[in-house]
């Protein structure tokens, strides 16, 4: 194969790399220890811990005025205050403490299991892009040199957004992550409001928490749905080494890529919707 030639395979092959190292940051992203004190994201976790400190006497307060606020309203409502009202407004307070330094083990155990799954899923999946360029090295070297330089020149665009979508979906994989963060920092505040009468904010809180965790789920579930689809339809792509083949296999690719891209978008409705969270 001619030296431009294997200059235009090697271009293409590098774009399908930074695919694949895309996808596979997004994967190791998704299986992270979040909790982990050490590590590469141990500063992340570090400082919203600081904050959960720092929210905690603000939870304690806000959850006191709601506690006062419940016994009022009982008092106003039954003109004398029953002593299991009293003890159901107590237990109220309680739970809320409660739930103040217990809810961090759920969400913990909420996290670990959504991670678990989200490997079990992956299970170390791949996407046959080895194949793929194997078949493009043997389509290439059938053409000349203008006929390559041009298929290149045309594919560049398609080629460039299957790599900006794998992009998107490693920017997605860390916006989960930040998501999380936020509802681990906050939880207090959330735990704070349970002395309220029919009070279905931590309930909310822990849904939309299981939601956010799940939709790492639903993003792995389109890659791999992603990575099958391109092994099925390729099937489906002009056969043999002529330049209609080429652009089967790159259309192929290409129209993938917009799928993966708008699933993974819709992945954080879809898990959240499993709640009715979103």
């Amino acid at each position: 194969m001619g030296g431009l030639k294997d200059t235009l395979l090697k271009v293409i092959t590098a774009l399908l790399g930074w695919f694949d190292d895309n996808i596979n940051e997004a994967v190791a992203i998704l299986t992270m220890d979040l909790f982990s004190t050490s590590g590469t994201y141990a500063p992340m976790m570090n400082v919203v811990l600081q904050i959960n400190t720092i929210v905690m006497p603000v939870a304690l307060v806000i959850c006191g005025i709601c506690f006062f606020y419940q016994l009022i309203n009982m008092v106003m409502t039954l003109n004398v205050l029953k002593w299991e009202f009293f003890a159901k407004a107590l237990f109220s307070i309680v739970l809320a403490r409660t739930a103040m330094y217990g809810l961090p083990l759920l969400m913990r155990a909420i996290y670990g299991t959504s991670a678990e799954w989200i490997a079990n899923v992956w299970g170390g999946g791949n996407s046959d892009l080895s194949l793929i360029i194997r078949r493009l090295t043997d389509i290439i070297a059938g053409m000349s040199w203008g006929q390559a330089l041009g298929f290149v020149a045309v594919m560049s665009l398609p080629l460039l957004l299957i790599v900006g979508v794998s992009f998107a979906v490693r920017v997605m994989a860390y916006a989960r992550i930040f998501e999380l963060l936020f509802w681990i920092a906050v939880a207090p505040i959330a735990c704070a409001f349970i002395p309220l009468e029919d009070n279905r904010i931590a309930k909310q809180f822990i849904f939309r928490f299981a939601g956010t965790a799940l939709s790492g789920l639903a993003i792995i579930i389109c890659i791999r749905l992603y990575f099958m689809f391109n092994i099925s339809i390729l099937s489906l792509a002009p056969s043999g080494n002529d330049e209609m083949s080429a652009v089967g296999i790159l259309l192929v690719l290409l129209l993938g890529a917009v799928l993966l891209g708008v699933c993974t978008m819709k992945s954080g409705s879809w898990a959240k919707s499993l709640f009715d969270a979103s």
